[in-house]
């Protein structure tokens, strides 16, 4: 680092490992006094040589000199056709029996549909590409279908895996988190 910031500023690599490195990094337990002594003053040399060239400051000198942090948490609610999603993706993780994806890949599906459906697309036929004009996601309401039935994307069913009791509660929640609108309590809001 100080070779790139000051090249040969502690001369050649080979001389530097024989001054410092060795002598500093070879000290043991069962090292003799004399070798110890050595190692304290070539650590010594070290830092008084490039004590003006690293500045080792925290985050307190900041502290003084910027403003406090504000944060703010906004709650954005679920379009009507975001909350269809998770309310379909939910029944769908419940009803359907093979297993084939984890809690996390869960999580993010639910993220994907919060953020955007077309993300949520990505994630479940990635080797698709979106098609450059028109919704690559067809409708899923008002067709007659239930809660239970599969999402269509593309023409395509998507069967999520079951998940457990624990892991329904755990999604619903990280919903409830990313959105007020998850259970149907408020309307929902269309841009």
């Amino acid at each position: 680092m100080i070779d790139w910031v000051r090249p040969q500023y502690l001369g050649e690599l080979s001389s530097f490992r024989n001054q410092f490195k060795n002598p500093i990094e070879k000290v043991y337990a069962d090292s003799t006094a004399s070798e110890i002594k050595i190692s304290h003053r070539q650590l010594y040399i070290l830092k008084s040589a490039i004590g003006d060239l690293i500045q080792r400051k925290d985050a307190t000198t900041l502290r003084r000199e910027l403003q406090k942090k504000t944060e703010f948490v906004l709650a954005v609610r679920l379009t009507s056709l975001q909350q269809e999603f998770t309310l379909r993706y939910l029944a769908t993780c419940q009803h359907n029996s093979d297993m084939t994806s984890g809690f996390l890949v869960k999580v993010n599906h639910l993220r994907s549909i919060a953020n955007h459906p077309h993300i949520f697309q990505s994630y479940v036929f990635p080797e698709k590409k979106r098609k450059s004009t028109g919704s690559a996601i067809s409708s899923i309401a008002g067709n007659g279908e239930t809660a239970n039935d599969p999402v269509e994307v593309d023409g395509e069913l998507f069967e999520a895996a079951q998940v457990t009791p624990g892991e329904e509660t755990a999604l619903k929640a990280l919903m409830q988190s990313l959105s007020a609108n998850v259970q149907g309590k408020l309307e929902p809001h269309d841009p």
